[in-house]
């Protein structure tokens, strides 16, 4: 368990860095009510692993492409309302996802 967080502190001048521009089309940034409604914080998380996982998968452009991200609302759970000019940080993401969420790519036929 002290190694694990001796690993974490690493990140530790990160947690306020931005780690991606919140666009447009997720303002005003909300993760309030997510077990009730779809959230923008939800939308933006789940366009941001959609992106992350197909640059990944780059070389196979096409044939592995991830086309959804779906999550259960309880898992966007930081219910917060950002002000106006805020931008996705480490502590953002870690307030509204828990470390140890699994992602899994089903293929769909």
């Amino acid at each position: 368990h002290l190694q694990n967080l001796r690993a974490y502190d690493a990140l530790l001048p990160l947690r306020n860095t931005e780690l991606a521009r919140v666009p447009p089309s997720f303002l005003p940034l909300s993760s309030v009510n997510s077990r009730g409604c779809v959230t923008t914080m939800g939308r933006l998380i789940c366009s941001l692993i959609r992106s992350s996982l197909n640059a990944t998968n780059g070389q196979n452009r096409g044939t592995n492409e991830v086309d959804a991200v779906v999550l259960m609302g309880g898992n966007i759970r930081g219910g917060t309302e950002y002000p106006k000019g805020s931008f996705f940080s480490l502590e953002a993401l870690e307030a509204e996802i828990k470390g140890d969420e699994v992602v899994a790519i089903i293929p769909m036929p």
